[in-house]
């Protein structure tokens, strides 16, 4: 379950992976896609709340609720379209924030889930389970390439030639609203993770009341 969340990022990554072909036919200038990576490496920036955020809030109630305001970030940007340059980006700096939080907290939420199964197995298998991660990650990358090649014949998509408007909704389509599947799957699977903070300190204490027993 733990490693679910981080493949549904596939959608959001396809959703990345088009950002060329949105700046170039949509918006009219390829650069903008230069401003984009700027704006990425900001936002990246948000991880450092986490500690704060998860202070005040569980893990999982933190997750689920980034994920919903991405939802929420997402719907706005199609409903407002893309004839502002300042709302463009004001819209992907802040759905890329909310996203990038999440990025962290699964992983959190793993070393967790680790020390529950040395509880119940008698073995540490952290390697396996973040090496899991990584490629998972990179999985929902290789998937979300391939599927934008088929998504673009799929819109019409001819290169170095002015797109039809119908190509262009499709590609606007796909940057604001198709990671919403992602978005929702990632809901639907945290809501069934009720592995929170009070079970956690429950198997610590019980990991180190064995750990204590077996140093003897």
């Amino acid at each position: 379950m733990y490693l679910a969340p981080s493949f549904c990022n596939v959608f959001f990554n396809l959703a990345t992976g088009l950002y060329i072909f949105f700046f170039t036919y949509n918006m009219g200038d390829a650069g903008l896609l230069s401003v984009m990576g700027s704006i990425g490496v900001a936002t990246s920036m948000a991880c450092m709340l986490m500690p704060i955020l998860t202070s005040k809030l569980r893990k999982r109630d933190l997750f689920l609720l980034l994920t919903l305001l991405e939802i929420a970030l997402r719907i706005g940007f199609y409903t407002t379209g893309y004839d502002s340059l300042i709302m463009v980006f004001g819209f992907l700096a802040l759905i890329h924030a909310a996203n990038v939080i999440t990025n962290p907290l699964i992983s959190a939420m793993l070393s967790e889930t680790i020390e529950y199964a040395e509880l119940k197995s008698g073995r540490r298998c952290a390697a396996i389970a973040f090496s899991g991660q990584t490629f998972t990650g990179k999985l929902a990358w290789a998937i979300a390439g391939g599927i934008s090649g088929t998504l673009l014949i799929w819109l019409g998509y001819q290169p170095n030639a002015a797109q039809t408007q119908a190509t262009m909704d499709g590609l606007f389509i796909c940057i604001s609203l198709v990671p919403i599947l992602g978005s929702i799957l990632r809901v639907m699977i945290m809501t069934r993770y009720n592995f929170t903070e009070d079970k956690h300190a429950k198997v610590r204490h019980a990991l180190n009341k064995w750990r204590s027993i077996s140093s003897l």
